[in-house]
């Protein structure tokens, strides 16, 4: 468990995802990891000082703890980012809820949200759907999708899509 935030540890990230992967494979059920990052949250800091991060980070954790079913999982996944496991989700479900995710956090009154470049806190969201892939890369892949999101300017919901990251390393 993370002692600021309460939801599980990155360590237990790691092991519940390898299990869930394993399941979802084996009995053919769908499987979605939504990795969330708040953004400008070194910014926000920086103006607000580091108990008012604190409470940021806290709050969004009981956000999104209370917006998830019983069988989801929420862990602090890094600094500012959350990840959660939506087990037995299609990608629709799975894309509507990181929206609501988005829109709670940007709608949520938090303590000098007027110091952030957008005058709120918001995060930025990247979600991927199991298709055959191994636990890691199905971890490479949600990473991509939210750093896509965060490059596009954050505030926003990316899905991951093989053929968009094939023709980016290509054209890169």
């Amino acid at each position: 468990i993370d002692e600021l935030t309460g939801v599980f540890s990155h360590r237990y990230f790691q092991i519940r995802l390898a299990q869930e992967v394993e399941g979802a494979t084996r009995y053919k059920l769908p499987l979605n990891i939504v990795l969330l990052d708040i953004d400008y949250f070194g910014n926000y800091v920086e103006e607000s000082g580091e108990h008012n991060g604190n409470m940021v980070l806290k709050k969004v954790s009981e956000l999104l703890r209370k917006n998830i079913r019983g069988s989801d999982v929420v862990v602090r996944y890094g600094g500012e980012s959350f990840a959660v496991i939506l087990p037995n989700t299609e990608i629709s479900a799975g894309l509507s809820l990181s929206n609501r995710f988005n829109d709670i956090i940007k709608n949520y009154p938090f303590a000098h949200e007027q110091d952030q470049p957008k005058g709120k806190v918001t995060a930025s969201v990247g979600i991927v759907f199991l298709d055959g892939q191994s636990t890691e890369e199905l971890i490479l892949c949600a990473e991509k999708a939210l750093a896509n999101a965060i490059k596009k300017g954050g505030d926003r919901v990316e899905v991951y899509s093989k053929e968009q990251h094939e023709t980016e390393q290509v054209g890169s």
